[in-house]
């Protein structure tokens, strides 16, 4: 009786998010080249035509454009299909985290989760745009949920590793994901060394080797690619240089400048062409601006996500607060103290604190609120497995 009642309410929510992202297809996504549609309906036709599955504009990675190839064809009627599969990808989000959480722990959690998954502003919105942030959401959720669990048992570092392979195909942001995983897994290895733990040091170390390798395989299709074409493996115009830049328009004064979308010969001969005080790195970022300029534009960006955040999403801050009390009553608080201090918890705090300050960083350069849905995914899964149990206890600890 009680999965009926998780699945209808998880189904309900569900049904009247699409209602809503079906209301907006019909009335504010009607231009297929707003929000960056039109970039990522031009990659998938430019997969298309070449034949070439892993290519990319240097900026917008190949998973999603990749998916909609077969639904392409000119005019309205391509772009509204590859909307429709845009609401797939939304609904199978739902329905992989429904399996995964939502239909486990008590009730009340399950409906917790649910709702702070469905509810945000703007959300049915963006399951109507044709862009890849909902499908890297369910992807780096995956690999961040793996790759907690690996702090207890190694081997689930395999699936965090194919998962974060897979979010990288999505977005560059996927990399990211397993970066943090890769330096706090390294500093458990070394804490459990020192303590003389060999068996939690060498589990350490396995998980270390087998998330990059699974990582490296998924992911070596784009990485041998960027390579070939651009000369690195991990090349992005966005990491490699609009992240160091004060404007959108110094991005895109540089691009007409750096050729930074053309192959590697191209690219390389008009950076030597220029000045290298105007290109855009960190060096020359840090050289030229003072310690309070960095600290201003942190506190900018902080100011335009926290205000963002909290006006779309006050609701789960309440809701979440109204939990954690109840947990905090049910547990006492020594053991919510205690799941806080596990390796799984502190790899989720450090994964939270980088992605929020580099959401901060980039909002000089662009912002937008689906750029916040997939921390709020991960907070929300986050919380709710905390106060169910936390994603570390699936398993005992390793002594």
């Amino acid at each position: 009786m009680t999965t009926a009642v998780r699945t209808a309410v998880w189904g309900a929510f569900l049904f009247i998010l699409l209602l809503a992202a079906r209301q907006e297809m019909k009335t504010r996504n009607t231009d297929s080249n707003a929000w960056d549609q039109g970039a990522v309906l031009a990659l998938s036709d430019s997969i298309r035509a070449s034949g070439s599955l892993f290519r990319t504009d240097a900026n917008r990675h190949p998973l999603f454009p990749l998916l909609l190839v077969p639904l392409r064809s000119p005019g309205t009627s391509g772009f509204h299909r590859a909307q429709i599969a845009a609401m797939a990808v939304g609904a199978l989000f739902f329905a992989v985290l429904f399996f995964l959480f939502g239909r486990k722990g008590p009730l009340t959690l399950s409906v917790f989760l649910a709702a702070a998954l469905a509810l945000p502003p703007g959300l049915p919105l963006l399951l109507t745009q044709v862009i890849p942030d909902l499908l890297f959401t369910l992807l780096n959720l995956l690999a961040w949920y793996f790759l907690a669990k690996s702090f207890t048992r190694w081997k689930h570092a395999l699936w965090g590793g194919v998962f974060a392979g897979l979010a990288f195909l999505a977005k560059f942001s996927g990399f990211m994901t397993l970066e943090i995983f890769l330096a706090c897994m390294t500093v458990w290895g070394c804490v459990t060394l020192v303590r003389r733990q060999f068996r939690p040091a060498g589990d350490a170390l396995k998980a270390l080797l087998g998330a990059t390798m699974l990582f490296a395989v998924v992911a070596s299709p784009l990485l041998v690619y960027n390579q070939r074409t651009h000369g690195r493996m991990f090349y992005n115009v966005n990491s490699d240089y609009y992240l160091w830049a004060e404007s959108w328009k110094a991005c895109k004064d540089f691009s007409v400048l750096s050729h930074d979308r053309s192959d590697a010969e191209i690219h390389q001969a008009a950076l030597l062409a220029m000045d290298p005080a105007e290109i855009l790195s960190a060096r020359n970022f840090f050289r030229q601006h003072s310690i309070g300029f960095i600290v201003m534009r942190i506190k900018a960006g902080l100011h335009l996500n926290g205000l963002a955040w909290w006006q779309g999403r006050g609701y789960f801050f309440l809701l979440l607060g109204a939990f954690v009390l109840l947990a905090l009553y049910r547990l006492g608080f020594s053991t919510a103290l205690m799941r806080l201090r596990s390796p799984a918890t502190l790899f989720s705090l450090a994964y939270v604190a980088v992605y929020f300050t580099s959401l901060c960083w980039y909002a000089a350069i662009a912002f937008s609120l689906r750029f916040l849905y997939p921390l709020h995914a991960l907070l929300a899964v986050g919380f709710f497995l905390w106060l169910k149990k936390g994603p570390e206890a699936d398993q005992p600890p390793v002594k």
